[in-house]
């Protein structure tokens, strides 16, 4: 499970099953609930449909950062579940970035990046790594030894997924 902090306009609603949990603080998106992307102005792309590529088998994480993704502008957003799609999937769309988890089914979030940076056509695709798992050897590993230009820890924080995203898509407010 996964949890995260939203502070932009968000509408949350009840999927089949479940019902949203209801927070005394507005802000905060419940973790059981889907999260739908309420369109606004206020930001646009620099650069209109710039490729993102998500590698995460957790629903409800990935439905947040490709909500996020869209908030901020114009991107195109490509989702696998596994460190095998993702290799794969990297090396056939040349995403402008990836974003990656660390503990996925089959070979893990670093071992995939690692395969993407070993290939020539993705090897200088940024990746940003996350995770709630790793060790701070992993995390080291991931950054010195693979090449992964950033890692968030999970619970991942809006505002701190938003600066990253910032440094490897430019985006910005518009009045």
């Amino acid at each position: 499970r996964s949890s995260f902090l939203a502070e932009k306009p968000f509408s949350l609603r009840a999927t089949k099953n479940r019902k949203p949990i209801r927070s005394k603080y507005k802000s905060v998106a419940p973790i059981f609930c889907e999260v739908e992307y309420i369109p606004c102005s206020g930001y646009t792309s620099h650069e209109m449909n710039k490729k993102i590529l998500i590698v995460d088998d957790d629903k409800t994480l990935g439905d947040f950062l490709e909500m996020t993704l869209k908030f901020l502008g114009e991107v195109e957003v490509e989702r696998v579940l596994s460190g095998e799609e993702g290799v794969l999937k990297a090396a056939k769309m040349i995403p402008d970035l990836i974003v990656m988890d660390y503990k996925l089914p089959g070979i893990n979030g670093w071992e995939a990046a690692k395969q993407i940076k070993a290939n020539p056509a993705t090897e200088r695709i940024p990746i940003i790594g996350y995770t709630a798992w790793a060790s701070k050897e992993d995390i080291q590993r991931g950054l010195q030894q693979i090449g992964l230009a950033e890692i968030m820890t999970k619970p991942v924080d809006i505002d701190v997924w938003e600066a990253k995203l910032n440094r490897y898509i430019e985006f910005s407010s518009t009045p």
